[in-house]
């Protein structure tokens, strides 16, 4: 993830974006016209793109680490709709299961229906076959 860079180094300057190779790990910097640029890593050759940061200073707010106890109620929120998805699985998860009973139980009916079917099919075989001038009696 791009950071800004520290003030109190004297290599880098403040609109230095600094970023990791993906590939080794490396730390790298680069200057803020480097953004989306895709640059070779000096460490293991690989290809990098250099990632953007947001000139917006509403999404450089939001970017602003959170006091603990805004964090701990974000957490809590988060957690509490974690729990809440948790049972609608759940929950879901039982009408899948009764579902599935439900339609096995209906292909069980279904193959002694055609059954049945057949049977009848046969006997009315038989009947027309009887009922036919000449037919066997």
């Amino acid at each position: 993830m791009a950071k800004s860079a520290p003030k109190t180094d004297p290599e880098f300057h403040e609109d230095d974006i600094f970023f990791e190779c993906p590939h080794c790990g490396k730390s790298m910097a680069i200057e803020r016209r480097g953004m989306g640029l895709t640059i070779q890593c000096p460490s293991c050759g690989g290809l990098v793109k250099v990632p953007k940061i947001s000139e917006d200073p509403v999404a450089a707010a939001d970017a602003v680490a959170l006091p603990p106890a805004a964090l701990s109620s974000v957490l809590e929120e988060n957690q509490t709709h974690i729990e809440q998805l948790q049972a609608q699985i759940a929950a879901l998860s039982e009408v899948k299961t009764a579902l599935e009973s439900m339609q096995t139980e209906q292909e069980k009916q279904l193959m002694a229906l055609e059954t049945d079917f057949l049977e009848i099919q046969q006997a009315v075989n038989q009947l027309a076959a009887l009922l036919e001038p000449g037919g066997s009696s």
